[in-house]
């Protein structure tokens, strides 16, 4: 965490102050993150989600890292949350799949349904490459030109 506190400007033990917003926690939880440091990472989301509930994208990347550390339930809640929030964020969409598929295998259909709406929303691009590959593994058909 003094890595981010460094990027914040405090230090470890002061209140971080108000002039910093849910997107710089995210973004220093991503630098952190990329360095290994998973909890300092989470710590920083949840920070993220506290001074902005109504953040789409702090809850989705906390959703993620929940999800990395097997907390699937968890996960899951945020990356919902988020949809809620922007129902056209479709790599919440796809996450949301992923976490069907890594829950249950009974909630295939679940999961075919939010990578449908991922696909719906962004149907090109690397991450519709990637929602297609997850559904082609499902047994759905290929749709060609993406």
């Amino acid at each position: 965490l003094a890595a981010a506190a460094a990027v914040l400007g405090v230090a470890l033990h002061d209140p971080i102050p108000a002039r910093h917003g849910a997107r710089e926690y995210v973004l220093v939880a991503a630098a952190l993150e990329g360095r290994g440091d998973t909890a300092g990472s989470e710590r920083l989301l949840r920070r993220a989600v506290e001074l902005d509930p109504d953040s789409a994208v702090a809850r989705y990347n906390l959703g993620r890292r929940l999800a990395g550390a097997g907390d699937l339930d968890g996960a899951e809640a945020e990356i919902r949350k988020a949809v809620s929030i922007a129902p056209d964020f479709s790599a919440a969409h796809a996450m949301l799949g992923d976490l069907a598929l890594r829950s249950s295998p009974a909630r295939e259909e679940l999961a075919r349904k939010q990578y449908a709406r991922a696909l719906a929303i962004e149907p090109y691009g690397a991450q519709a490459h990637r929602v297609e590959a997850a559904l082609a593994a499902l047994g759905e058909p290929s749709t060609p030109s993406r």
